[in-house]
C-alpha cells in the first residue's frame, strides 16, 4: 500500500494510514468545553490502495478512493427555519472509474424546490439530474405546509418520480399512517407508469402492520383498477406473538405461525403453516463458552425456533440442540440429514453430517437397500474465524482452503479433483492459479469486472472485456 498523503485539519493530522488525535475546544449554548476531538481524517482500505479525503475545518467527506475509483462530492449549505439554521448538503456529484479520477463524469447534480414551502424546516422536493443530463429522479417530502399533512408526517416521502427528458417513466406515491405504537409505516403506496400519457397506468399496493413492524395483511391491486375494484390479491398473516403472550413478554415477536392468500374470484389457500418449540432440544457434549446456561437451558421452550412447516407441496420437521442449533431436518417421509457440531468450534458450526434415508417411496411388494447414514456422513473443518478448512466427502474426497490470517481473505484451495489454486487480491486485479494455469479478473473501482483473462505461464489464451454504459449497465 501506497503512503498516502497528509490530511490536515485544525485538530487532527494524519499519515501513511496513522490517525492522531488533538486536543481541541467546542462551544454549544454558550457553555464552552475543552476535550478530546476525534475527527476521521482517512481511512486506509486493508486489501485495496487508496483512501477518504475530509474537508479541511469541516466533517465533510469530499472523496472516496477506497475501493480503486474515485466519487467526489460537492457541498452547499441549505438554510432552513428563516436563515435560523445553517446545513451542509452535498449539491453534486462525480464518479470516475479510476483511482485518479481522469476518467470522472460529468456531474450528478441536486437541486431543490420548494415551491410552496416557505422558510422550510425539510426539503419539500430534491431531484438528482443523472450526467447524461437526461435521466432524474425526483423525491418530494411532507413538509409542515403540505395540505392536510399531520405534524407527525414532516419529513416523510410522499413520492418518487424517474424521468427522461420531460417524460415520467415512473411516479410512486406514498399514503403513511400509524400502527397501535404511533409508529409511522406506509399504508399504500400507488405506482404509475407513462404518467401523463394515454398509455398511463396505474397499480396500488396496500399493508397493515401491528406495532412490531410484522404485516398482518397486505393487498395488490393490479394496473387499470377502480375505486371500486377489489384487491386482485390478499395476503393474511398471523404471528405468534399475538395468539401466545409468553413469547411477547420475552421480546419474540417476529414469528409467523401461518400465511394465506385469497384472490378476488373467492379462491384462497394457505402458503405456510408454522409450529413452534416442539420437542425436547438434545444436551451438549461439553460446555459451550459464553453461553447462557439459564436462558438457554432444555426445559427452556420459549425459544422461537420453527419446529414444522408445512407448505401445500411440503413439509418439514427440525429438531435443536440447547444452543438454537439445528440438529436433524427432515421431510414428511422423514428423510433428510442430522448434523453434530464440536466442542473445539464452541458448538457453532456443524463438524459432521450424516444424511437419513426415511420411509422408501415403492410399491409392488419391492424392496430398498442403500448405504447406512454412517457410511455416507460427510465431516468439515474450521479456523478460529468459522471460515471452512476442509471438507471430506463420503467417497474419501477431500477439499481444503487457506485464509489470509489478516485480511482473511482465500490465499489457497485444493478442490476434490486435486487440483491446487492459489490466490492474489490486488487494488485491480484478482488472480486464481493452479500450476502454470491461471484465470485474472481485471476490475475498475467500483468492483465491477472489466476484462476476464486465462492463460498458462506468460501466454494469454482468452481475453474478454466488459464495457459498460453511462449508466453502468453492461
Amino acid at each position: 500500500m501506497h503512503a498516502n498523503k497528509v490530511v490536515e485539519s485544525p485538530d487532527v493530522k494524519a499519515a501513511g494510514g496513522a490517525i492522531s488525535m488533538g486536543r481541541g475546544r467546542y462551544k454549544r449554548n454558550g457553555d464552552s468545553c475543552t476535550g478530546t476531538i476525534r475527527r476521521l481524517a482517512l481511512i486506509p482500505d486493508i486489501v485495496r490502495t487508496g483512501h477518504r479525503v475530509f474537508q479541511p475545518s469541516k466533517p465533510d467527506l469530499t472523496e472516496d478512493r477506497s475501493a480503486g475509483g474515485t466519487i467526489r462530492w460537492v457541498y452547499g449549505t441549505a438554510q432552513y427555519d428563516g436563515g435560523l439554521r445553517s446545513l451542509r448538503e452535498v449539491s453534486s456529484r462525480y464518479m470516475a472509474s479510476d483511482v485518479n479520477g481522469a476518467l470522472e463524469s460529468a456531474a450528478y447534480v441536486f437541486t431543490h424546490d420548494e415551491t410552496g414551502n416557505p422558510n422550510p424546516t425539510v426539503h419539500a422536493t430534491t431531484k438528482l439530474v443523472d450526467a447524461s443530463g437526461v435521466g432524474a429522479k425526483t423525491w418530494k417530502f411532507v413538509t409542515p405546509n403540505t395540505t392536510g399533512a399531520v405534524g407527525w408526517q414532516t419529513g416523510l416521502l410522499s413520492d418518487f418520480v424517474q424521468g427522461q427528458g420531460t417524460a415520467v417513466l415512473s411516479h410512486d406515491s406514498f399514503t403513511w399512517v400509524q400502527d397501535a405504537a404511533g409508529n409511522p409505516y406506509i399504508g399504500a403506496k400507488v405506482s404509475t407508469l407513462d404518467e401523463g400519457t394515454v398509455a398511463a397506468k396505474s397499480m396500488k399496493t396496500t399493508q397493515t402492520l401491528d406495532q412490531y413492524g410484522n404485516v398482518t395483511q397486505s393487498a395488490v391491486y393490479d394496473y387499470g383498477y377502480g375505486s371500486s375494484t377489489p384487491a386482485t390479491r390478499t395476503y393474511t398473516t398471523s404471528w405468534l406473538h399475538a395468539s401466545n403472550a409468553t413469547y411477547a413478554a420475552n421480546y419474540i415477536r417476529n414469528r409467523m405461525v401461518a400465511s394465506t392468500m385469497a384472490d378476488n374470484a373467492g379462491h384462497s389457500v394457505t402458503l405456510a403453516t408454522n409450529t413452534y418449540d416442539g420437542g425436547s432440544l438434545s444436551a451438549l457434549s461439553a460446555t459451550a463458552y459464553e453461553f447462557d446456561t439459564a436462558q438457554g437451558s432444555a426445559t427452556n421452550h420459549v425459544r422461537g425456533l420453527v419446529t414444522k412447516t408445512v407448505t401445500p407441496n411440503a413439509t418439514a420437521n427440525y429438531a435443536y440442540d440447547v444452543t438454537g442449533t439445528a440438529v436433524t431436518g427432515t421431510d414428511g417421509s422423514g428423510a433428510g440429514a442430522t448434523a453434530a457440531t464440536a466442542a473445539a468450534m464452541n458448538f457453532a458450526v456443524p463438524a459432521v453430517v450424516t444424511p437419513m434415508a426415511g420411509t422408501a417411496d415403492l410399491s409392488d411388494s419391492r424392496s430398498a437397500t442403500q448405504a447406512a447414514g454412517s457410511a455416507l456422513a460427510s465431516s468439515y473443518g474450521y479456523n478460529t474465524a468459522l471460515s471452512l478448512t476442509s471438507t471430506a466427502l463420503p467417497n474419501s474426497a477431500t477439499s481444503t482452503q487457506t485464509f489470509d490470517p489478516v485480511t482473511a481473505l482465500l490465499l489457497t484451495s485444493k478442490s476434490v479433483h486435486g487440483a491446487n489454486y492459489t490466490y492474489a487480491f490486488g487494488p485491480t486485479v484478482v488472480t486464481a492459479a493452479t500450476g502454470t494455469h491461471w484465470t485474472k479478473v481485471y476490475k475498475d473501482g467500483f468492483g465491477r469486472d472489466l476484462a476476464v483473462e486465462t492463460g498458462y505461464g506468460w501466454t494469454v489464451v482468452s481475453h474478454v472485456d466488459n464495457v459498460y454504459g453511462l449508466h453502468g449497465r453492461l
